[in-house]
């Protein structure tokens, strides 16, 4: 034991470190322009900002936005994204992707819902899924409440018929 103030005994104790501490509220990490990432993988619980160069694989629990100079390739994860910069690969997405008008994606998009500024650039592919389609590609449990898995190419609308 250690005494750091007089008569209070200190002790280190393995019962006061939590090892896995709460996802932290508005914590973001940052890439920022004029870094370049190449090869590798990011697991991260809270949100992604990536203003830089990247390459490589990205899973996060929160919100990955790609800011207007990010240059991103890889494979995206993420609960939310947002998307101002250049990026090609494959993105699954729990719920919103927004591809804004300086946004340019080159690849697979799975996601739940899909918001296309005027201007923004799509060269591929979009699939719309369920929350439950994506938890099976993350490998968590999930409780079929239907019997389709609900994973459809898209498609236009019909208007009239």
């Amino acid at each position: 034991m250690s005494k750091l103030f007089k008569g209070i005994d200190i002790a280190p104790s393995s019962a006061f470190v939590d090892n896995n501490p709460p996802r932290p509220k508005g914590a973001v990490t940052i890439i920022a322009y004029g870094t370049n990432i190449s090869n590798s993988v990011i697991d991260s619980e809270c949100d992604l900002r990536i203003d830089g160069n990247f390459d490589g694989k990205i899973m996060t629990k929160g919100k990955l936005v790609l800011g207007e100079k990010c240059v991103a390739k890889g494979v995206f994860y993420c609960q939310s994204a947002e998307i101002s910069g250049k990026a090609e690969g494959d993105i699954y997405v729990q719920s919103l992707t927004s591809l804004k008008n300086t946004g340019v994606f080159v690849g697979e998009i799975k996601t739940v819902d899909l918001c296309v500024d005027k201007g923004a650039r799509i060269d591929g592919n979009i699939k719309f899924i369920t929350e439950e389609s994506y938890a099976k590609t993350m490998g968590s449990p999930v409780v079929k409440s239907k019997e389709d898995d609900s994973e459809s190419e898209y498609s236009q609308p019909q208007l009239y018929n």
